[in-house]
């Protein structure tokens, strides 16, 4: 017989071996549980995604054991403590405190730092409230922070962006006979914008705020769609006004420099936030192993 060890925050929990009871100490009763499973963890309201693709979480375990806990139960926890395993406890096997082992870790397109493996107990809350802080029973909390890898945006969608930006921005220098041809083109480039965004929207989580990334791709659309109103003006002025030429060039190059510095700004908000990946940060790939 073994205590029921939880995941207390688990959806989805599968045994992958059976559990592994062995008794280190008949005096102490100190026991060594092993055990290997498959979850799906639910995780706190802290998380977020609103800098995606360079969010950072912590993610989180939790394991208690939760039935005859009580006085005088079998694993009465006067006597059966979820406390510290002290370095003769784990007889060689591990250097991890409380008695747990990572060794094999997979986040799905996140890194995580090997070295920031956190443990500690938390007030297990059952029963009533009167209860005691020192008769409350404790969980045990096994934290890991991850960062979102960036690289696939990073190198290929931001530069698209930005590279489709400056095409359209560079269309104001196109001469007045060509001016309906620039406009084309950089309804064009909306267009192509407006199938990116698509794309990446069917990749984003479904959240109540705006993901960096979306903001990004907002400020590419209000910047084409202002220089597609500016060369609309400019063609009014001329062909209603009846302005010069070189007074409308005018328009368009302070309006061309205005778009250069406005495109600056785009890649500085998606930048904003960003962490340098430190070497401590490695890649999660099924099988790795974490400690």
């Amino acid at each position: 017989m073994y205590p029921p060890v939880s995941i207390l925050n688990a959806i989805e929990l599968d045994t992958v071996t059976p559990p592994e009871i062995t008794m280190l100490n008949t005096q102490t009763r100190s026991m060594r549980w092993k055990c290997m499973y498959n979850a799906i963890l639910r995780q706190g309201e802290d998380m977020s995604v609103r800098d995606f693709p360079h969010d950072k979480n912590l993610i989180k375990l939790k394991a208690g054991v939760l039935a005859h806990r009580n006085t005088g139960g079998r694993w009465d926890h006067n006597i059966h403590r979820l406390g510290l395993a002290k370095e003769e406890d784990s007889q060689g096997s591990t250097r991890i405190p409380h008695g747990l082992v990572v060794d094999h870790c997979h986040v799905p397109d996140f890194a995580f730092d090997k070295e920031s493996l956190l443990f500690e107990f938390a007030p297990l809350m059952h029963g009533g409230w009167s209860n005691s802080t020192k008769d409350r029973d404790v969980y045990l909390e096994v934290t890991l922070p991850v960062m979102r890898q960036s690289q696939h945006y990073d190198a290929s969608i931001l530069p698209m962006l930005i590279m489709l930006n400056i095409i359209a921005i560079t269309c104001l220098t196109r001469n007045f006979a060509s001016a309906t041809a620039a406009t084309e083109i950089m309804l064009s480039i909306a267009f192509v914008q407006v199938g990116i965004r698509l794309t990446l929207e069917s990749r984003l989580p479904s959240v109540g705020y705006t993901i960096k990334m979306q903001r990004v791709m907002n400020c590419c659309f209000w910047l084409l769609s202002g220089l597609v109103l500016e060369s609309n003006a400019v063609f009014f002025l001329v062909t209603k006004m009846g302005w010069e030429t070189y007074a409308t060039d005018r328009i368009d190059l302070a309006s061309a420099i205005a778009a250069m510095m406005y495109n600056g700004h785009i890649v500085s908000i998606y930048y904003s936030g960003k962490m340098i990946k430190d070497d401590k940060y490695v890649v999660a790939h099924s099988g790795e192993t974490m400690i």
